[in-house]
């Protein structure tokens, strides 16, 4: 038998091809678990608001058709009541809606912005939004409410607007940006689908003067976020989006005032909860709600309204 350096060629072969096949093994491997890393962020959101868990706290805790901050007038002020308060606030700084105005709302969760608006101003209104879960829902409410007919649900990502060009007089969004890994996009979809001189107007949390890399590094794995931004970065962002800020107040003591009572009303009902849920699910959202409490008051973490308009290149 034929021979290498004393070695059979046959053993040589063998040696060779354990070699290679524990080579590709490692090599898929490394692949399969690399593709897993880059699983797209905007499918881990829409999963995260998919969660039956989360609605039942939404139905129990929050007011069953609202998820986002409130704006509290008293002490007394219940979230219930607080969270309509910001939309008004908002609505007040922009533009006068009329029915014709055409309005839509990105990240709209469960419908509440929307059909208040649809409501009180008669404007057709299109809600786009991530989860599917939750639009079924919101197209429920809407149908119980009469207000389906003025309400369009499209079920996409707002980092890719499926509009066309210079659609919308107002573009709306309630604590949803903070969730995007893609900001930038965002800016640039929805100055393409504004109207000259319509309005970007939105709520957001974002990064306070103390944050560091550390301090946010639970935040962002506790609320499915990849990064917050500042109201600089959201500045520049609408500059190559052809907008400009027209407005910005920094109101993170309404962040600490509304997520305060959130912990207070989960210990309250406790024991409720825990039985639609579960004990680990209670503990783990009390802990997290306190976390954002505790990141605002040491300033990790900011929350405003910000507002830009985008110029009319025309006139």
């Amino acid at each position: 038998m034929e021979t290498v350096y004393g070695i059979s060629f046959c053993k040589l072969l063998s040696t060779f091809k354990f070699f290679y096949y524990t080579l590709l093994f490692k090599t898929i491997t490394g692949m399969e678990k690399t593709i897993k890393k880059r699983r797209p962020h905007a499918k881990e959101v829409e999963e995260y608001y998919d969660d039956k868990y989360h609605h039942e706290l939404i139905k129990m805790i929050w007011d069953g058709e609202n998820n986002h901050i409130g704006i509290y007038k008293t002490p007394r002020t219940s979230p219930k009541t607080a969270m309509p308060h910001t939309t008004e606030r908002m609505l007040r700084l922009g533009p006068k809606l009329k029915k014709k105005s055409s309005v839509l709302d990105i990240g709209s969760g469960l419908g509440g912005t929307v059909r208040f608006i649809a409501e009180k101003y008669g404007s057709k209104i299109t809600a786009v939004n991530l989860s599917e879960y939750e639009n079924e829902i919101h197209q429920t409410m809407n149908k119980e409410t009469e207000l389906d007919e003025k309400v369009t649900i499209t079920h996409a990502n707002m980092e890719l607007l499926p509009f066309p060009r210079e659609t919308f007089d107002l573009v709306l969004s309630q604590d949803s940006l903070y969730h995007s890994a893609r900001k930038k996009k965002v800016f640039l979809e929805v100055g393409r689908v504004l109207n000259p001189e319509g309005r970007f107007l939105f709520t957001d949390i974002m990064e306070g003067e103390n944050a560091t890399d550390k301090k946010l590094e639970k935040l962002f794995k506790d609320f499915c976020i990849k990064d917050l931004s500042t109201e600089k970065k959201y500045n520049r962002m609408a500059r190559k989006s052809d907008m400009e800020k027209v407005y910005h107040r920094e109101m993170t003591e309404e962040l600490i005032t509304h997520y305060s009572k959130m912990v207070k009303a989960i210990e309250k009902n406790k024991a409720k909860l825990e039985k639609k849920t579960t004990k680990k699910f209670v503990k783990e959202t009390l802990s997290r709600y306190n976390s954002w409490v505790q990141a605002a008051e040491d300033g990790v973490i900011s929350w405003g309204i910000m507002q830009y308009q985008k110029r009319n290149n025309w006139a």
